[in-house]
Order: structure tokens, then sequence, then C-alpha cells
């Protein structure tokens, strides 16, 4: 089924996930399927090793079938359950669904291997191993994919819309992918962790079939002018289980800090990395100055989150965006203010080492309005303008957004093709809690650089490339 190269990216794959891959003894499957002539052919799949119980969920149409469900493993027995729906397919009732060999390559599938979804600089780490088949070359065009699925007893506006709702993918909008992802298998609960007055206290989550012996948390105590760094063995946790997870927790003293970064790793392997904070302590001076007249951060964060009702919300998501972006390091200027500035891009902002953000604001998806070839348009005039006067500085075209991820999937790979930044809801979300650090506005364009190349990278694989 794999050539030498698939064969190398699977072991690489099982090689990766094996510290912990006894712990896998639940999987969950979501699988898109598309009836071509008499037989059923997988389009788009996802499975996840390592998850929480899932409800089986089903969308059943006259030539589109969908399905979420979970199974019970036993962890030795994983690999060989992969193999098997990659060469048998699977069986829902009187439908068998079959994962289609590509036509070229004397019918081999062609893998990538990530070792990091998303890069380092993303807080959860997941393995991801890609199986490519043939495509549906016949459905380029989804409008007969759509018409169907809007007809169907349990209507989705489109093809698109029931792929997001199943948290599936189609990265080159010709289907023929399965996605299998080694969860971690452990992670911080920020919900029951929390730092007040330089008391920490920290709860992480974890698989039931977990070594607790194998996890450690690092930790960077960000106090005034000083960083200590230590390190936690879970040992020394007090541990409760809860069906398939158990959860350990323990306080530790953080004198004068503001923020404490966390470090989550298994078996000397990081799994998580995430923040806890004391809203009232931070070192930004930035962040003190806006607490002045919001003390609680809560109108910044209506301004960013609250759905858009209005057009006004438009204006106030824009201005928004701009006082983040000051808050954490960058000196932007804003021109959306202003009715006779109509061809300006709504914010333009310089880090530290010069760098140039040219930003546009939507509450809405990537192509409204007309935002993506105006930024597009916007970004090449500033970098011809500085280029005249012969000032040479890296001019980044930024499109942010209110919308959440799985909202921007349709129009995400087509920014990133023309070289934009993409920064949605729970990205501004992660730039709200950064403020409780000292400004780094080189830090966010180096974050914003890497996840543009991790998307070249991977558009390289889809496109025949090799790595």
């Amino acid at each position: 089924m794999f050539n030498a190269s698939g064969d190398r990216d699977i072991e690489a794959f099982y090689s990766a996930i094996s510290p912990w891959s006894s712990s896998y003894k639940r999987i969950g499957i979501s699988i898109l399927s598309i009836r071509v002539d008499t037989e059923w052919f997988i389009y788009s799949g996802r499975i996840s090793l390592g998850t929480l119980p899932i409800q089986t969920r089903v969308f059943d149409a006259e030539n589109v079938f969908a399905i979420t469900y979970e199974e019970h493993v036993d962890p030795s027995q994983v690999r060989g359950f992969l193999a098997k729906i990659i060469k048998e397919g699977l069986t829902f009732g009187a439908r068998h669904i079959k994962f289609r060999a590509p036509e070229t390559g004397n019918g081999i599938f062609s893998t990538h291997f990530v070792p990091y979804d998303g890069g380092s600089s993303m807080p959860v780490r997941n393995v991801l191993l890609r199986i490519f088949g043939a495509k549906f070359d016949q459905h380029e065009n989804k409008e007969s994919l759509s018409w169907q699925v809007m007809a169907s007893s349990q209507p989705y506006g489109s093809f698109s819309e029931l792929l997001g709702d199943f948290n599936l993918i189609d990265p080159g909008n010709l289907g023929g992918i399965i996605e299998v992802t080694g969860n971690v298998p452990c992670i911080v609960n920020r919900d029951e962790s929390h730092l007040v007055e330089g008391k920490a206290t920290i709860t992480i989550n974890a698989l039931e079939g977990l070594d607790q012996n194998k996890l450690r948390i690092g930790l960077q105590i960000f106090g005034r002018g000083a960083t200590e760094r230590r390190s936690l063995s879970a040992d020394g946790f007090k541990w409760e289980s809860n069906g398939p997870i158990k959860s350990g927790s323990c306080n530790f003293d953080a004198p004068s800090a503001s923020i404490v970064r966390i470090f989550l790793s298994y078996a000397g392997e990081i799994q998580n990395h995430t923040w806890i904070e004391d809203f009232t302590a931070s070192p930004n001076v930035r962040r003190i100055i806006h607490q002045t007249f919001d003390p609680g951060f809560e109108l910044l964060s209506s301004m960013l989150q609250k759905p858009p009702e209005r057009r006004q919300d438009s204006r106030e998501f824009e201005a928004a965006v701009g006082w983040l972006f000051w808050m954490l390091g960058f000196s932007p200027i804003a021109w959306s203010a202003s009715k006779r500035l109509t061809d300006a891009p709504d914010l333009v902002m310089q880090s530290d080492d010069g760098t140039i953000l040219v930003l546009e604001a939507t509450i809405g998806t990537l192509r409204v309005e007309n935002k993506l070839p105006n930024l597009i348009e916007r970004t090449q005039r500033i970098r011809s303008t500085l280029e005249r006067v012969g000032q040479h500085f890296r001019v980044l075209p930024i499109l942010c957004t209110a919308l959440e991820d799985d909202s921007i999937a349709a129009d995400l790979d087509h920014a990133q093709s023309l070289g934009v930044g993409v920064i949605s809801s729970s990205v501004l979300e992660a730039y709200a809690r950064r403020t409780m650090q000292n400004p780094n506005s080189n830090s966010i364009v180096s974050e914003i650089l890497s996840a543009l190349e991790n998307w070249q990278n991977r558009q390289q694989v889809l496109d025949g490339g090799t790595f």
C-alpha cells in the first residue's frame, strides 16, 4: 500500500507516540464519504487516538454519508486497526466504504508526517500522519454536493459546512485524505488552574492508562524584573480518578508573580504549554495604563469576542485590535476611523525589529467586502512607497477576524497561499493573555512567519513535492 517514503512516515508516527501509546484505549473516528456510481469511498476522514467519550452522530443523504463515533481497542492493536481501515475500509449497515488508492503511482498511498501539528508555537502537541488517496476530480466544483446537503433532512448551507461540522479537512479541495492524530495524553486544565496573590494551583488531566510517574511540570515564574525557572514532579500531586481520565493538582508559592508559564511533559516529551495569570499584577506598563480605564479588561474582551450584531461592532473590533497590539509592543496607526481614507488599510503597525504589519480587521469571513484583495493591493502600495525612498523593511499583510477557526476554514488556504497571515478569535484570545507579560512584538512576528512557513511546507506535499 505504501512506498519506502510512506513506510518511513508511518514508522516515524508510531515511534513519536510510542512513549504514551499504551493510554490510547479509545479511538474517535469521523468519516465523510461520497457515492461514486454504486460504490462508497472516503472523501475525508479523521482518526483520533486517545479521545474522551464521543457521542455518535450521523449525516445520511442519497450520495453523501458522514459519521462520528468511537471504538474501544486494545492499545497494542491500534496499528492493525488503522491498517485495516486503509486496506479494507469500514462497514455501516449495508454500506461498505473504502479508501480509494491513487490511480497514479501504481496505486501507492502517499503520506506526510507532522511531529507537531501547527508547529512548536502551538500550545498543544498533536502528532499527525496524513494519508493521501485518490482525488475526487469530478467534484472540484462542490455545487452539486452542496445542493444535496441543502436538500437533506439535516440541511447544511454547503458541503464545506458539513465537513467543518464533522471536524474534517479538505486541504486540496479534492478530498482523498485521512488524518491520523495522536492526541496529547495529558493537558493542563486551565479552568481549574489559577494564580492569586502569589499562590498558584495547577491541575492536570491525564488519560487513565498513563504512568503518572513520567509526568513533569516545568515552570517559568515571571515576577517584577526577574524570571524564576523550576520544575515539579507529578508524584507530588494529589490524584483522583474520573472514568476515562484522572486529575492531579498541586499548590505552590509564586511570590510577586504576575504570570506563570506551565510546560507539561511526559517521558521527556513536551505535551502542552500554557499560562496562568494574576490579572492584578501585570508587569506590562501598557496593560496597566489600559486597565486604568478598563480595570477588569472586560471592555476589551467583549469588543474582541462579542458576536457582532451591527456595523458599529465592526468599528469597535478594529479599535480593540489596535489597542491589543499596542499592549503587545507594536506601534500602531489606525486609519479606519476616518471616512476620508477609504483606500487605506484599517491598521498599520511596526514591531521592535522594524517589521511592518498591514492589517485588515473583519467581523465576518476573510473575503467579505473585498477585504482580502484590498489587503494585498494596499500592502503592495506600502512596499512600493518604501522601496522608492530607499527604505527596506519586511511588510506583512494580516487579516484579523472575530470568527473562530472553523468558520474561516474554507478561506484560510486561499489567504495563506497569497502570503497573508490570518489571526482568528482564538489567536486574539491567546494574545490577550500575553499582555500579562512584558511586551514582545518580535515574538509575535516570528510566530506569524512560522505559521506561513508551515502552510507552505504542507502545500509542497499536496502539490507533489517532497521533504
